[in-house]
């Protein structure tokens, strides 16, 4: 997905939803949101990360 496609927007949100509440993003569960194979998953969750990192704050202030 290009940077700010509606696609990526839609996952963005998605992903802040899950991290919201308290749970781990990993790439088997962007590989099921999106419909795509793990390996797809860990680049767009790579991609998510790099692009929209404000969106991960709260995961890793969980983790501390």
């Amino acid at each position: 997905h290009a940077v700010g496609s509606p696609q990526t927007l839609a996952l963005a949100d998605r992903v802040e939803q899950v991290v919201s509440a308290g749970q781990p993003v990993t790439a088997s569960l962007i590989a099921e949101m999106e419909g795509v194979s793990e390996r797809t998953g860990r680049r767009r969750l790579a991609a998510l990360r790099e692009q929209r990192p404000e969106i991960f704050a709260d995961e890793r202030e969980a983790a501390l």
